[in-house]
């Protein structure tokens, strides 16, 4: 298993289990419809807590890549790109002598 595949696993058992088990269905091409029937509820409300497990799953996996890369820089490793550019803007906007007219 690699670093991805665990990342994944991790992030999956964070989930509350009716998340996890929407989004195992969606990922085997269940309809929001079928969701729906397997838990009592609406397609819409299947579909808002689909949409919201995929956020969840997202975030969490969004944290675990940036908890790996600061391990690496503690570790000795290189800083992570924080995905930032540089545009060469003043903090403020402005530059120190417009700032004073």
């Amino acid at each position: 298993m690699n670093l991805a595949d665990e990342q994944l696993k991790a992030a999956l058992a964070t989930l509350l289990p009716r998340d996890r088990r929407i989004l195992e269905m969606r990922a085997e091409g269940k309809t929001f419809d079928e969701i729906a029937a397997t838990f009592g509820f609406s397609k819409a409300q299947a579909f808002r807590l689909a949409s919201a497990a995929n956020q969840k799953l997202k975030a969490r996996l969004k944290a675990a890549t940036r908890a790996d890369k600061w391990r690496n820089v503690l570790a000795g490793g290189t800083a992570p790109d924080t995905g930032r550019a540089d545009d060469g803007a003043k903090p403020g906007g402005l530059d120190e002598g417009e700032r004073n007219q």
